[in-house]
């Protein structure tokens, strides 16, 4: 049974979204929002270590 997981993020990541989004689809990769959230989140932790 799958489970619904809600999570608020940082509207600065809206142009995050739609980057990875048009990416993805130059691909032809999945365009659900779970696999965009995740490249997100990846991508903003990976600025952030680089800020370090």
């Amino acid at each position: 049974m799958a489970k619904l997981l809600q999570v608020k993020l940082p509207p600065e990541m809206d142009a995050m979204f739609a980057d990875i989004k048009a990416e993805r689809a130059k691909k032809f990769e999945p365009l659900s929002n779970t696999s965009i959230v995740i490249d997100a989140i990846k991508e903003m932790h990976s600025r952030i270590q680089e800020q370090q």
